[in-house]
């Protein structure tokens, strides 16, 4: 939500009404076109707190993950 109010220069309450409407859109577009709820782990491979790393630690979570999954399929980063 800090997030989202930083970007769109809101303040906190308009900041999380617009993450709830942004999810609740998500939501009916996974339910509609894929038949699953978008906040099931089992969907992702990788998921990242970014409120506790921050985008550029998420980054670099992310990269490493791939690194290591490239590594383990032999296949070039």
């Amino acid at each position: 939500v800090r997030q989202v109010a930083a970007q769109e220069r809101l303040d906190l309450k308009a900041a999380e009404k617009r993450v709830k409407e942004v999810d609740r859109e998500r939501a009916d577009f996974f339910k509609t076109y894929y038949g699953v709820d978008w906040r099931s782990p089992e969907l992702y491979h990788l998921t990242v707190n970014t409120a506790r790393f921050g985008v550029e630690g998420a980054a670099r979570l992310i990269v490493a993950a791939a690194r290591l999954i490239a590594e383990r399929l032999g296949s070039p980063t």
